[in-house]
């Protein structure tokens, strides 16, 4: 007979893998309630409840009081996974990080084109109408992006990828302040539509190159707005020389 704790850990991975490896529920859907966990399970509600715990405790789930658990915007992933905000260079951080995404997310949709269920490339389809058309109209659309990406990453059937990727691509917002946002806008408006069209034709290379291309330009853009930034520092430096009355050494 398994013990209290045993019973736990073994919902946790229950859920964690629904959610994580089979896309039972997905981001921000609502988990079945107490008493209808603890019957799939064939556990008590106190168990059930202190497994909710520890997926809380781990941004799994996130429960709402009155309205019930559910899955975290970006499940299992904290606002900085790996600590980037804690180094001084956010540009360099960026451009490392986009050369990461380069060889990580090119290979994943190679995965994605031959893997993919119908549904997934349809939601893959969805978010990415759904992201231009925010961009479109204005609006906010850094969570669009994000799922447009994690929907990529999820349609792998790969754990490793699922929990890696949504981890890097969180860590790559922390400095899109840095980042033109026109250039940035128009630069997913364009490949995202790309890389999205070539997944709904199951062309793997195709895609994992409009991947690449995506990434590439944000490198590009990245370099061009620390270039500009680096040029506007020696302007006013210069100004400011300028702008100093030179002391004369004779008058001392």
């Amino acid at each position: 007979m398994k013990n209290g704790n045993t019973l736990i850990d073994h919902v946790v991975c229950q859920i964690t893998d629904s959610i994580f490896s089979k896309g039972e529920w997905l981001p921000g859907e609502r988990l079945p309630n107490e008493r209808q966990l603890a019957e799939k399970y064939c556990v008590s509600r106190n168990t059930v409840r202190e497994a909710i715990k520890v997926l809380s405790a781990n941004n799994i789930v996130i429960t709402k009081a009155g309205s019930g658990t559910f899955v975290a915007d970006n499940p299992g992933v904290s606002s900085d996974p790996f600590g980037f905000s804690k180094i001084e260079d956010q540009y360099q951080v960026m451009l490392d990080l986009y050369e990461l995404r380069i060889l990580v997310e090119s290979e994943a949709a190679m995965l994605v084109a031959s893997r993919a269920t119908d549904e997934e490339i349809d939601g893959i389809l969805y978010y990415e109408q759904l992201c231009a058309q925010l961009i479109r109209d204005g609006k906010e659309w850094a969570f669009a992006d994000r799922e447009f990406h994690t929907s990529i990453a999820r349609a792998t059937h790969n754990s490793a990828f699922n929990r890696i990727l949504p981890s890097i691509h969180q860590s790559s917002f922390l400095a899109h302040n840095l980042m033109n946002s026109k250039r940035n806008q128009e630069n997913s408006l364009e490949c995202h539509a790309l890389i999205a069209r070539q997944l709904a034709r199951r062309d793997g290379t195709g895609a994992a190159l409009a991947v690449r291309y995506h990434l590439q330009r944000a490198i590009d853009n990245l370099n061009e707005d620390l270039q500009l930034e680096l040029n506007q520092e020696q302007h006013i430096k210069l100004v400011n020389t300028k702008s100093c009355p030179q002391k004369d050494p004779s008058a001392e």
